[in-house]
């Protein structure tokens, strides 16, 4: 089992190419994420602006386990690769929003930040508005990095940033 928590998460390297040609660093702000040993070492993680379609919902998001586990057992489970998957796990996900930037994957998947992500959505499709095109995140380290998270990472993160 311990293989499993220490293995890298699989990044998609043709989402991660689309993920750095489309984010934008914003100048002067940087958050201390408690990432590893990140907050430790004073590092401090570089905050992105980016269309917040890049955003991907996980399946593993700890707030809808309860829904994703009912649609697995279902005749069609859900993969998270899909259209009308994210649209739908976006259902289980319309309560409060968020107000930090959100965290995601090399690869677009939040880790921290769906509320966010769907709320700014729903803001952009009501008023049609630039600013509400792009989403604050932050992105995680990805292919051929070091830092790039395990499955452990991302639970301890995701159990960090929620509670």
């Amino acid at each position: 089992m311990s293989i499993l928590i220490d293995a890298k998460i699989e990044i998609k390297t043709n989402l991660e190419e689309t993920i750095n040609s489309e984010a934008e660093p914003i100048k002067g702000k940087k958050i201390r994420l408690r990432y590893r040993n990140w907050v430790e070492d004073g590092h401090a993680a570089q905050v992105f602006r980016i269309p917040y379609g890049c955003c991907r919902y996980r399946l593993e998001n700890g707030r809808i386990s309860i829904d994703i586990t009912s649609d697995k057992a279902s005749e069609s489970p859900l993969t998270g690769d899909t259209r009308e998957d994210q649209e739908k796990i976006a259902s289980y996900l319309k309560k409060d929003g968020q107000r930090d930037p959100a965290i995601i994957t090399a690869d677009g998947f939040l880790i921290n930040g769906n509320r966010r992500r769907l709320i700014i959505e729903e803001l952009y499709n009501e008023t049609l508005e630039d600013r509400f095109k792009t989403l604050e995140v932050i992105i995680l380290p990805g292919t051929g990095d070091p830092n790039r998270p395990t499955i452990e990472d991302i639970a301890m993160l995701e159990y960090r940033e929620q509670v």
